[in-house]
C-alpha cells in the first residue's frame, strides 16, 4: 500500500486546484516534477489502453515514474523499498526474485 498511497498522493498534489489557481508558470521546480509525474502516471499506468504487462513490468514502470520525484520526497514508502528499488539498476531482476515464494514482497 505504500506505493499506491504515494502514487495517488503525488497525482493529486498538483493536479486540479493548484494549477488552476496559480497557473503552471508559478509552480516551483518540485511542483512541476509532481505535475509531470501526475501526467505520466495517468497516461502510462492508468490509461495504458490494451497494452498488457506483467506485475514485474508494472512495478518497474511505477519506480521509473517515481524517479521523476526527488528520493527525499518519497517519505510514505518504507526506506528499505526506496533503497532497493529507487535506483534504475537491476529492477526487473529484483522484482522477479522478490515476487517468488519467500521473496521480499509477501
Amino acid at each position: 500500500m505504500d506505493l499506491v498511497t504515494t502514487y495517488f498522493r503525488n497525482v493529486t498534489y498538483v493536479s486540479g486546484p493548484l494549477v488552476s489557481i496559480v497557473g503552471q508558470d508559478a509552480l516551483s521546480e518540485s511542483d512541476r516534477r509532481h505535475l509531470v509525474f501526475a501526467d505520466r502516471f495517468e497516461r502510462e499506468l492508468i490509461h495504458r489502453g490494451t497494452a498488457r504487462r506483467t506485475i514485474a513490468e508494472t512495478l518497474d514502470k511505477g519506480w521509473e515514474l517515481l524517479r521523476i520525484l526527488p528520493q527525499a520526497e518519497l517519505t510514505r514508502i518504507r526506506k528499505e523499498l526506496v533503497d532497493r528499488y529507487y535506483s534504475s539498476l537491476g529492477l526487473r531482476q529484483n522484482h522477479i526474485r522478490d515476487l517468488q515464494p519467500g521473496g521480499f514482497c509477501r
